[in-house]
């Protein structure tokens, strides 16, 4: 299976600044270990790239022989073995998709495709990628249309980063960079995509019930102020977890009700941005309301580790090597928080050796939990690409939400 996957994907990681010299050879590289020429090419850059992104472009299409590019800005990049914070770089992933269709839909305003015929028969993608701009993106409203429209169609992906300006972070494709908010790299025909969704938390104190809150404002945990329970939950831990808690506790909402007992990762981690003493409320990043199961969260790198290997031992037990890898990793899943270079992507690698990865540092992440394609926080999502068989498919039509 290993010499299949060497024909069909490649993937190269460059830290250094936009090289032209560098990126032709980068680039030849991967077409030549593709063997053919790619169906689609990712590009991951640092914001640097940005005046230089027509002439990545053209090298490429010269050099690489893409036809379909979809590029990202990214704070931090993915590759084999490595992942590299804060440096200026590119993560490059070339494809040849026999058997499969991809369509990169890049909407003007909040219009994204949903709907796709073929052969006036409507149909799905079987796997999505979805990128966007944390300035203007609006998760929760593209993620409800995909859970409804498309609820067999997992997605993969996060908020782009980048510098510190509004430009620094952008999208591009094969003609150049682009003004819009989102793009979603769709996959049809003979494919589909294993997904993982590995969290930095665990589970402290107990889960109650939310019984008032108010936007992302909660009031009251099982009818008690909801900082008192906060506090109970700190008290609760030995005093090497009190230690590790500074700045490390969060929100945890539970992702499906009708779970017998929760575990680590059952929930969607929130964070928790204020404290109100005077009235024992919590402030959260994201709304909330009444009737939602919460448990409060400790970060902890030691679980991190063994959730990550676990989910990656599972699929790859399950489904063996992959084509490719794709990665969106919490800005904050980092070398501050591991106090070690490489820890995902070494654990990663471990599982499934020399299979071509690209991947970037996300604001937020996306991946399914449960039954639906979720806006995530400090979390790894990977999406593991196969191949199911190499026949054609024609090529599918869109059409757009309102």
């Amino acid at each position: 299976m290993s010499s299949e996957i060497q024909n069909v994907s490649a993937s190269c990681l460059i830290a250094s600044s936009f090289d032209e010299d560098l990126l032709s050879d980068a680039a030849r590289g991967c077409l030549e270990r593709l063997g053919e020429n790619p169906d689609l090419v990712i590009a991951l850059v640092s914001s640097d790239y940005r005046p230089h992104i027509d002439k990545l472009v053209e090298i490429l299409q010269i050099d690489g022989h893409a036809r379909t590019i979809a590029g990202a800005s990214a704070g931090g990049i993915f590759g084999v073995g490595t992942q590299q914070e804060n440096i200026t770089g590119i993560s490059l992933l070339f494809l040849k998709l026999p058997g499969v269709k991809v369509k990169v839909d890049i909407p003007e305003g909040k219009k994204i495709s949903t709907k796709f015929t073929l052969n006036e028969e409507q149909i799905s993608p079987k796997a999505t990628i979805l990128l966007g701009n944390p300035v203007s993106t609006d998760l929760s409203e593209i993620l409800e249309k995909f859970n409804t429209k498309l609820p067999k169609t997992p997605v993969v992906g996060g908020l782009i980063t980048g510098g510190p300006e509004e430009e620094d972070l952008f999208l591009f494709t094969e003609n150049g960079k682009r003004s819009v908010d989102t793009m979603a790299i769709h996959l049809f025909g003979r494919v589909h995509m294993e997904t993982l969704v590995s969290q930095t938390c665990r589970p402290i104190g107990e889960p109650f019930v939310i019984t008032e809150a108010l936007e992302d404002e909660v009031m009251t945990i099982g009818r008690r102020p909801a900082y008192e329970v906060l506090k109970e939950a700190f008290e609760s831990l030995k005093t090497l977890d009190q230690e590790l808690a500074d700045g490390n506790v969060f929100a945890g909402i539970a992702a499906k009700e009708d779970v017998e007992e929760f575990k680590t990762g059952d929930f969607l981690i929130r964070r928790i941005t204020s404290t109100d003493l005077d009235h024992g409320s919590l402030t959260l990043d994201s709304p909330v309301r009444s009737g939602q199961t919460i448990q409060f969260q400790l970060r902890d790198p030691e679980m991190a580790n063994q959730n990550l290997s676990k989910h990656c031992g599972a699929i790859k037990s399950e489904h063996g090597d992959p084509l490719a890898i794709f990665v969106a990793s919490d800005v904050q899943r980092s070398l501050a928080f591991y106090e070690e270079t490489n820890e995902d992507a070494t654990i990663i690698h471990s599982h499934f050796g020399e299979s071509p990865v690209a991947g970037l540092f996300a604001n937020r992440e996306i991946a399914p939990i449960g039954e639906e394609n979720r806006r995530l926080s400090l979390s790894l999502a990977a999406g593991f690409i196969y191949l199911d068989s190499p026949e054609a498919l024609p090529e599918p039509s869109s059409t757009e939400t309102e």
